[in-house]
């Protein structure tokens, strides 16, 4: 995991979210969101999920928010 690499691809993709309604999501395996998004225009619609093994077996994702996501999309991961 290269976190260069990550804020460069978080970047490009806020700059094509125009929609509100779109969530940034990231899994990984030690880096917390805040690392990657905070200076992004659409911080608040970013988190990290990461599946739960086996995902065919177990449908559940852990959303792990940064201090500034918004709660909407946090209940958004619940339904």
């Amino acid at each position: 995991e290269s976190l260069p690499i990550k804020l460069q691809v978080f970047k490009e993709l806020d700059a094509l979210c125009a929609n509100k309604d779109i969530v940034l999501c990231s899994s990984t395996s030690n880096l917390m969101p805040e690392l990657f998004t905070s200076e992004l225009a659409h911080r608040t619609h970013c988190c990290v999920a990461h599946p739960i093994n086996p995902p065919f077996a177990i449908p559940l994702v852990e959303v792990v928010p940064a201090s500034f996501t918004d709660s909407r999309v946090i209940d958004k991961g619940q339904t």
